[in-house]
């Protein structure tokens, strides 16, 4: 159930969207994808896991965005494991300037496994503002995520994590960042600190490559962008994410995506394709 707070910033979200000089037409874009990953534990044998998800996204004629979507997850091989997550995320255009904000919340609906059930929040209410400032092809982010967890036990916990990026685009084909976060945990009044840079490149107009890295330590890691919670009850140490989008014809996308992520205690693969379409 979502509280007050929730629906208010989902309100906030909605009505955000309708302001400014009129940019392009409207457009609206739909997409529906599948994850299938491989989760390999220090204390237990190796799990595969299955992901679905539907996403759409509204942007306004003033280039105002409003996307929401939803997620399932379990495992693959049994029902010892279930989850939903739903989000919605809003990015306002006041040129130099942009203004986002998230929501997302997921659950468990089902937690067999007493080892898993001891480390996984039954629920998790996640929110998420950033800033970012657009001068001479340079964009300069500062970002902030809070997430609350609620755990079966009646425990909570809750995640802070800061982010400040830079990005640089010198053309619509190409654009490199480079960004540094810190993550508090406040049950264990720990600190992480993270270290990301990121390459794009579109070499032809129906093709385009995106590969990420990750060094350093976070846990409980939220991408407001893509509206992906990761949710992996250990500490993540590093990762590469490899993105191919393929359009065969005019707003039609294939999204082609792989992701090696390595834990203290665990270690993740990701393979994804989802296909998105634009009216």
């Amino acid at each position: 159930m979502f509280s007050k707070k929730s629906f208010f910033f989902i309100f906030f979200l909605l009505s955000v969207v309708s302001f400014s000089q009129t940019l392009r037409h409207s457009s609206f874009a739909v997409a529906s994808g599948y994850v299938r990953g491989e989760n390999h534990f220090q204390y237990a044998p190796e799990q595969s896991t299955n992901q679905a998800f539907v996403w759409a996204n509204y942007t306004t004629s003033g280039l105002h965005s409003f996307s929401a979507i939803y997620r399932k997850y379990g495992l693959a091989k049994n029902e010892n494991l279930k989850s939903y997550l739903t989000g919605i995320t809003s990015t306002l255009n006041f040129f130099p300037w942009y203004f986002s904000a998230s929501y997302a919340h997921s659950n468990y609906s089902l937690i067999k496994d007493e080892i898993v059930a001891e480390k996984l929040p039954s629920s998790n209410n996640i929110f998420s503002l950033s800033a970012t400032y657009y001068r001479r092809l340079f964009f300069y982010t500062l970002k902030g995520n809070y997430i609350l967890q609620n755990f079966r036990t009646g425990e909570k916990n809750k995640f802070v994590f800061a982010l400040a990026q830079i990005t640089w685009r010198p053309s619509l084909q190409f654009f490199a960042d480079v960004e540094g976060g810190i993550t508090y945990d406040e049950k264990n009044s720990e600190k992480f600190y993270t270290y990301n840079f990121s390459l794009n490149w579109r070499p032809v107009n129906f093709l385009s490559l995106s590969f990420k890295r990750l060094l350093g330590e976070r846990k409980f890691y939220y991408d407001s962008d893509l509206i992906i919670y990761y949710d992996m009850p250990f500490i993540e140490k590093e990762a590469e994410v490899f993105y191919l989008t393929i359009t065969p014809v005019k707003k039609l996308n294939l999204i082609f995506n792989f992701e090696n992520r390595e834990y203290d205690k665990a270690r993740s693969r990701y393979y994804s394709v989802s296909v998105e379409y634009g009216f």
